[in-house]
């Protein structure tokens, strides 16, 4: 590392917070510990740090919910249990049983200084066991990953970011996946979007490919194929950046 990554950390426990910090230090980090939420906030609008590290508590949701997507994306959210709600928000997770290794790994994901962009993933499932199975696997594979509970959230999200790949549920409450690619085919055609359903039904299949979709992965999931179709709709959409760009030079 050429020069050290800034980090602002915030957990209720001030010991952990300390530890956590002089280890990375060790590594090359710039870290410090926060008293507040409102302290790390002013410290991140003055001086951006490269990565947050945040306690998952009811208080942390509810901060984050009202930072922008550009912070959020920095977030490294601490805790133990259900954290899917952060995920939701496009955070990524670590547990404060995890090696420093695991989490330095995961902070190179968030800093803005980690070698080259990532692709961007929306995952739209109703199911939470699922929606974190899926963003596991890509995560690990270097992937940034948000999620949605359904197509009415899903909407939300591709407004304040837009994704490079959704992976999108049939059968959900509120918008189900039909109703969504309709909706959103009608605003937005610069992503690919990949069904991976339950629903082992040709008519409906056809229904998705005919409404916008690429293609229709039907679980249980063979993620080796379906990491194959995601290559293959990044692959399209830098392709066609790169034909509008030609076009305007």
């Amino acid at each position: 590392m050429s020069h050290p990554v800034s980090l602002l950390i915030h957990t209720q426990q001030p010991l952990l917070g300390r530890l956590i910090a002089e280890s990375l230090a060790h590594r090359q980090y710039s870290a410090r510990v926060e008293p507040d939420l409102e302290a790390l906030r002013r410290s991140d609008e003055q001086n951006p740090a490269s990565a947050l590290l945040i306690e998952g508590t009811d208080a942390a949701h509810a901060w984050l919910s009202e930072r922008p997507p550009e912070v959020r994306c920095r977030c490294l959210v601490l805790g133990e249990g259900d954290l899917d709600r952060f995920a939701d928000l496009g955070c990524r997770l670590v547990s404060p049983a995890d090696s420093i290794e695991r989490i330095e790994r995961e902070l190179r994901h968030v800093s803005p200084e980690r070698s080259g962009p990532s692709n961007l993933l929306l995952i739209v499932d109703d199911d939470p066991d699922t929606r974190a199975t899926i963003r596991e696997y890509f995560q690990a594979l270097g992937y940034d990953c948000a999620s949605a509970a359904n197509g009415a959230e899903a909407l939300v999200k591709i407004r304040e970011e837009v994704p490079d790949v959704v992976l999108l549920d049939l059968n959900m409450p509120e918008m189900g996946g039909l109703e969504f690619l309709k909706v959103v085919r009608q605003l937005n055609n610069a992503f690919g979007i990949i069904v991976v359903t339950a629903l082992h039904d040709p008519r409906i299949a056809a229904r998705a490919v005919s409404s916008g979709a690429f293609d229709v992965v039907e679980k249980p999931v063979n993620f080796q194929h379906l990491a194959y179709l995601v290559r293959i709709q990044i692959s399209r959409r830098e392709a066609l950046k790169a034909q509008a760009a030609a076009a305007k030079a």
